[in-house]
């Protein structure tokens, strides 16, 4: 320490002439940085099929399955983890022609819209209303999430990720003082599903977490 004080006495002593560049220099001195956070799984080129699940009637608000798949396509094409995303309104539109599609399969379905892969999210827990019971999680959105193969030989290879047949869960969740400035429960879930796609997208690329 006694040999950086020197050094640190010389910065300030350049303040005058720096300027601003003697600010940003301080700041990356001494200042923690973002760290790294590495992908979990790296996707495929694309095109990629995001399929909401929700058998356990959790979504209380009817938008939540579409701005969900839409927010994680966004979020990975910006970070260019995938090329080609289908969006809500293609797999809408299966759904309207195809009566029997909550039956058929996640291999059926990637193989009708022609995906190479099949992000699955299962809805396990979505609570988002202004009349809340506690102050610690007044709001909360679980998503189980899997990576499907729908070309794969046998059903066995189907997952490519994770290894866990459980699935990787992803949790967004706020607290009564996060929920102060919002008055109508559609608002409180548009935040939770926006927060909670982004989380699932950075399962999938690599990024910065700030320290």
């Amino acid at each position: 320490m006694k040999r950086l004080a020197p050094c640190v006495f010389a910065l300030f002593m350049l303040a005058g002439c720096a300027g601003e560049t003697f600010g940003g220099l301080l700041y990356h001195l001494f200042l923690p940085h973002s760290s790294k956070v590495a992908a979990e799984f790296k996707l495929a080129d694309g095109p990629l099929l995001i399929l909401v699940d929700d058998d356990w009637d959790q979504l209380t608000w009817p938008p939540a399955r579409d701005l969900l798949i839409d927010e994680i396509g966004k979020h990975l094409r910006q970070a260019k983890a995938v090329k080609r995303v289908f969006p809500s309104q293609k797999v809408n539109a299966l759904r309207r022609v195809d009566p029997k599609f909550n039956e058929r399969s996640i291999s059926e379905l990637g193989k009708d819209l022609g995906a190479k892969q099949v992000l699955w999210l299962q809805v396990r827990e979505f609570v988002a209303t202004t009349n809340f019971d506690t102050v610690s999680e007044a709001a909360r959105c679980t998503l189980r999430v899997k990576v499907f193969d729908p070309h794969s030989k046998s059903k066995a290879e189907m997952r490519l990720w994770p290894a866990s047949r459980e699935g990787w869960y992803v949790t967004a969740k706020k607290s009564a003082r996060d929920l102060t400035e919002y008055e109508r429960n559609e608002d409180i879930a548009r935040m939770l599903i926006t927060e909670a796609a982004e989380d699932v997208a950075k399962l999938f690329y690599d990024h910065r977490k700030p320290v």
